[in-house]
C-alpha cells in the first residue's frame, strides 16, 4: 500500500496537499498514474498562487490616464500692477471667448485625472486631486503646473508672464461660482485616493491562473514526449548493435562468444 505521509521539510499547506493527492492515488484503482500525471496536478496547485503574483505584478506594468476638463477659467490684469483676476468661462467658449482683461496671462483648465494600473485591464486606480494647468498666453505650446512654483519662476524669467498668486485666484472664482465644490476641496486637500477593483483583480488572477497551468501542462507533456522518444531512440540502437554481434555500449565485437552474459570490454550484462 502506498504511503500518504508527507516529507516533513514542506510548509503544512502544502503537506496537506500532498497527503491529498497521495491518497487520491491509492484509493482509486482506475486512475493513471505516473510522474507525468503527478507533476500536471502539482502545476494545477501550484499555478494558482503563480497566478496570483503574476496579477499583482502586472499592476505596475500597464497605465493608462484619462483626463477631464471640468472647468475652465482665464487670467489676466487690468494694468501692470494690478492683482491677477480670474474670469470663469464655460467649458463651450473653451478658447473662442473674447478677453476682457487688458493684459491677458493664461487661461487655466482644471482637469479631473484618473491613472488605471494593469494589463490587459486595469486592476486598481489612483485619482490624484484636479490639477489646475495654466496655457500661457506669450508661450501658448507650454503647459504649467499653478502648483510648481519653479514653473512658474521659470516662466516669469524667460517671458515675462507672471502668474504667482494664479492658483489662489483660480480656486477664489470656483468657490464663488458654488459649482465644482468637490474640486475646490479636493485641490486644498492635495490627497490622492487609491481604488482597488477586485473583481478585475480576482478575473486576471483566474486567467493567469489557466494560463500559466496551459503552460506548464504543455512543458510536462514535451518533456515526457522527448522522453519517450529517447527511449525508443535508444531502445532501436540496443536492438540494431546486438543483431550485428555487437556491445550496445561499446560496440565491442561479440561474435566470437556465444550468449556472453557481460561485453569483456565494458563490462555491460548482455544476456541473463
Amino acid at each position: 500500500m502506498t504511503s500518504t505521509r508527507s516529507p516533513a521539510w514542506l510548509p503544512g499547506p502544502i503537506r496537506r496537499i500532498h497527503r491529498w493527492l497521495r491518497r487520491i492515488e491509492r484509493e482509486s484503482a482506475t486512475r493513471p498514474g505516473g510522474p507525468y500525471t503527478r507533476a500536471t496536478e502539482w502545476a494545477l496547485i501550484l499555478s494558482l498562487p503563480i497566478g496570483g503574483l503574476l496579477a499583482f505584478t502586472l499592476d505596475e506594468l500597464g497605465t493608462v490616464e484619462n483626463r477631464e476638463v471640468v472647468a475652465v477659467v482665464r487670467l489676466g490684469r487690468a494694468s501692470r500692477t494690478a492683482p491677477i483676476e480670474a474670469r470663469s468661462i464655460p467649458l463651450e467658449e473653451q478658447g473662442r471667448a473674447v478677453w476682457r482683461d487688458a493684459i491677458p496671462l493664461a487661461e487655466v483648465l482644471i482637469e479631473r485625472r484618473r491613472i488605471e494600473y494593469g494589463w490587459p485591464f486595469p486592476g486598481r486606480a489612483s485619482v490624484p486631486p484636479p490639477a489646475a494647468t495654466a496655457l500661457p498666453v506669450q508661450a501658448p505650446d507650454r503647459r504649467v503646473d499653478l502648483t510648481d512654483d519653479a514653473a512658474i519662476a521659470e516662466l516669469r524669467s524667460t517671458t515675462g508672464s507672471d502668474l504667482t498668486g494664479g492658483f489662489e485666484a483660480v480656486l477664489a472664482v470656483l468657490e464663488t461660482g458654488r459649482r465644482h465644490e468637490a474640486v475646490v476641496s479636493a485641490m486644498r486637500e492635495g490627497a490622492v485616493e487609491h481604488r482597488r477593483f477586485w473583481p478585475s483583480t480576482i478575473a486576471l488572477v483566474g486567467i493567469l491562473w489557466l494560463l500559466v497551468f496551459a503552460v506548464a501542462a504543455a512543458a510536462i507533456r514535451l518533456v515526457q514526449a522527448t522522453n519517450w522518444m529517447a527511449r525508443r531512440l535508444r531502445r532501436r540502437r540496443i536492438i540494431t548493435r546486438l543483431s550485428h554481434g555487437l556491445c550496445p555500449d561499446c560496440r565491442y565485437d561479440l561474435r566470437a562468444e556465444r550468449f556472453p552474459k557481460r561485453c569483456p570490454e565494458c563490462g555491460r550484462r548482455i544476456w541473463g
